[in-house]
């Protein structure tokens, strides 16, 4: 069990569409629809930047906050391994979208989403 490597980085915002145009038209990535009702920018295979608006919650990100998303290829197994390391899991692993994933916060509060493929 190991964390292999960044997959994709969420930004959390307040207006997809100002993300859509920034990303997309201005910066000039290409777009991409992973999922039926997602949005992402870059190229398969590379990390790619995924907008996203979060139900306000008090423990979710905040529009302006990134998440950075890992992948493993074992989240409970690095759920237990960091656990018992001191590690404290803001939610810990679920899989409500299909694949399992953990959240957490780094020691300088960046949120960090470990999910398994």
């Amino acid at each position: 069990m190991a964390i292999k490597g960044m997959k994709m980085i969420h930004i959390v915002s307040g207006d997809v569409n100002e993300s859509r145009r920034f990303y997309g038209e201005i910066l000039g990535l290409p777009e991409q629809s992973p999922m039926e009702g997602e949005l992402a920018f870059g190229e398969e295979g590379h990390t790619q930047i995924w907008p996203v608006r979060l139900p306000e919650q008090e423990k979710a990100p905040k529009p302006g906050e990134v998440i950075m998303v890992l992948s493993s290829d074992d989240v409970r197994g690095d759920y237990a391994r960091m656990t018992e390391a001191g590690v404290e899991f803001t939610i810990p692993p679920s899989n409500p979208y299909g694949p399992w994933e953990a959240h957490l916060r780094d020691p300088d509060g960046l949120w960090v989403t470990i999910i398994e493929v």
